[in-house]
């Protein structure tokens, strides 16, 4: 159940995570509004009740737009490791695997 306090604040109530919500700040009481950056399930039914669109209340790395820019530069391919140039210094390095699992 909404219950609008103004035209940006709501309390909602569904009997087992109530929620005091802000649409403008993009807080709710429960703290998952901003620290995930994904609306909770009292987020989103006050953003139903308000008509708001769903996508304004969502972090930016959740939105494909932003998907799509990691994608956006030019990928090269690798050469084959045998034809890599290793420097002296750094292939005389040896790394060993830990002798435990974490």
């Amino acid at each position: 159940m909404v219950h609008p306090i103004d035209s940006v604040n709501f309390n909602v109530k569904d009997g087992n995570k109530d929620g005091l919500v802000n649409l403008s700040e993009k807080t709710c009481s429960c703290a998952k509004f901003e620290v995930d950056k994904l609306s909770c399930r009292q987020a989103l039914a006050a953003i139903r009740y308000a008509k708001k669109p769903l996508p304004d209340y969502c972090g930016d790395s959740y939105k494909t737009t932003s998907w799509v820019k990691v994608y956006t530069g030019t990928i090269f391919p690798v050469e084959h490791p045998s034809d890599w140039n290793i420097s002296e210094d750094v292939r005389s390095k040896v790394v060993l695997s830990p002798h435990f699992r974490a």
